[in-house]
């Protein structure tokens, strides 16, 4: 898997609190069933919890170069506490890339300037870094 396909999960209590529960790859956009299967499963806490598992993006998601769009599948399924798969919602999302000499242009064009780069929501992350997946640009107005 790399940067750019990902499955993020969240457990949600029956209070309502939600806690982020892993970061897991997908086989073929399917949740691997041991990733909702622990040892933590057994524990009382953990009994009434439902699972979100959000994804973003598949291998094989389209890229058209002239346009430098990307068709990204995302999806996202609800599991119960059990694990069963109670709803899933599953679409293709064109999404188009930038540069960010490109960016700089219509920051420029727009009265804008780039003040910082990150490669990822955390700022310890730079834009250069192998950890980096995304691009974050901050903007000021001139």
């Amino acid at each position: 898997m790399d940067g750019s396909d990902f499955a993020d999960a969240w457990e949600i209590s029956e209070d309502g609190s939600v806690e982020f529960a892993r970061n897991d790859a997908t086989a073929n956009g399917e949740l691997l069933d041991e990733d909702l299967d622990s040892e933590e499963d057994d524990n009382a806490e953990t009994k009434n919890m439902r699972r979100v598992l959000v994804e973003y993006g598949r291998d094989g998601d389209e890229f058209d170069c002239s346009s430098q769009i990307l068709t990204r599948t995302v999806g996202m399924s609800l599991f119960d506490p059990s694990g069963n798969l109670v709803s899933s919602n599953v679409s293709k999302v064109p999404q188009r890339q930038f540069t960010l000499q490109e960016i700089n242009l219509l920051a420029e064009a727009s009265g804008f300037k780039v003040v910082a780069t990150y490669g990822d929501l955390d700022i310890d992350i730079p834009l250069e870094s192998e950890e980096a997946y995304r691009m974050v640009v901050v903007l000021q107005k001139k």
